[in-house]
């Protein structure tokens, strides 16, 4: 619950090398169903740990999610709207609060040592390609100042191009999409 609040209030933050949110309702569900069973028989249900990490480069840093970020998710979209997910808000603070998932704290050089784990760590959901380069993009020193704000008009600037170069498909798998972006 503590981890998850820390979310919530900003004290804990995603790097830009995670991914977004991309579990579908039927998942949270079935996450936040995990977790009330997990409370009466925590042998037979585990239900992860959250991998936190701040850098260690002589300068305060935030701390930042690297494993855990769409669990946490999942349990704020269940928290802020528990009826949608067949439970209500009471409910659902009495199953957070009476779950423990181990937190491990870790502390990394650079963003591109935490990107590095944080690909280890998904290695059962692995990373589409654009993922992997928005993770490594997101890490160069130039990003935030010259890069991003360039991508973040390159589908509009081909959109408006006449024929346009790339045709947009009506693409609902992941992994698709993100070929499509990428491309």
């Amino acid at each position: 619950f503590d981890v998850v609040m820390e979310y919530d209030r900003g004290l804990l933050v995603k790097p830009d090398h995670q991914r977004d949110f991309v579990w579908e309702s039927p998942k949270v569900k079935a996450w936040i169903d995990r977790i009330a069973l997990a409370t009466t028989d925590r042998a037979r249900k585990p239900v992860g740990a959250i991998v936190t990490y701040q850098i260690d480069d002589g300068f305060p840093s935030p701390r930042f999610v690297n494993d855990g970020s769409q669990r946490i998710r999942a349990t704020l979209a269940v928290l802020h709207s528990p009826s949608e997910f067949g439970y209500d808000k009471e409910q659902v603070e009495a199953i957070l609060r009476a779950t423990t998932i181990p937190v491990q704290h870790r502390l990394y050089k650079n963003q591109d040592d935490a990107l590095e784990d944080f690909q280890l760590l998904n290695m059962g959901t692995s990373l589409t390609p654009r993922e992997m380069c928005k993770g490594i993009l997101s890490n160069h020193p130039s990003y935030k100042s010259s890069w991003q704000p360039l991508l973040a008009n390159i589908h509009v600037a081909m959109s408006n191009l006449p024929g346009g170069l790339i045709q947009r498909l009506d693409i609902n798998n992941r992994r698709q999409q993100h070929k499509f972006e990428r491309h």
